[in-house]
């Protein structure tokens, strides 16, 4: 008898959740995108790769002092308002997304992108100097929700430049 009432509970929490999924699939709207032909509009405060506009920076190094991991390097020639960067470097293998140093930054010149389609098929290609290869210049320091806040090349998407398309 114990086995009789096994197989009509196991019978009957099947039914349960098949109408659960039957009552979603027909009431609901779907809560999945056809990825990669749809993309999810990412929150405003995502955290994606860090970008850094260096047309801007002036080279204080507030971001590499609070850095908890140590992944950026900056040096810079210069005093005063003379005062240019000379190298910055973002080791992406170490970086954690903590977004301390966009918050430290005076300059606004530090940016977490809402890029999440970033690959990388050379461990080299994940340690980036953007003096050397720069991005181009931020439209707006304060994006809107949804937007990226960098222009879109022509040739974008590729892995050379360490971020894909948005």
């Amino acid at each position: 008898m114990n086995i009789l009432s096994e197989v009509w509970s196991g019978f009957t929490t099947t039914l349960k959740g098949m109408w659960v999924t039957g009552r979603e699939y027909l009431t609901g709207k779907p809560i999945t995108v056809q990825y990669p032909y749809t993309k999810r509009e990412m929150p405003y405060r995502f955290r994606g790769m860090l970008v850094n506009d260096v047309s801007i920076c002036n080279g204080c190094t507030k971001c590499s002092r609070v850095c908890p991991v140590n992944c950026i390097e900056i040096e810079a020639e210069g005093k005063g308002k003379e005062r240019h960067v000379t190298k910055w470097v973002l080791n992406y293998q170490k970086c954690c997304w903590c977004e301390l140093c966009v918050e430290v930054c005076p300059d606004t010149s530090l940016l977490m992108s809402h890029d999440y389609e970033t690959v990388f098929t050379d461990r080299n290609k994940m340690i980036r100097d953007f003096v050397a290869d720069p991005i181009p210049p931020f439209t707006d320091v304060n994006p809107k929700p949804g937007t990226n806040p960098y222009p879109k090349k022509e040739n974008e998407g590729d892995s050379e430049s360490g971020r894909a398309a948005a």
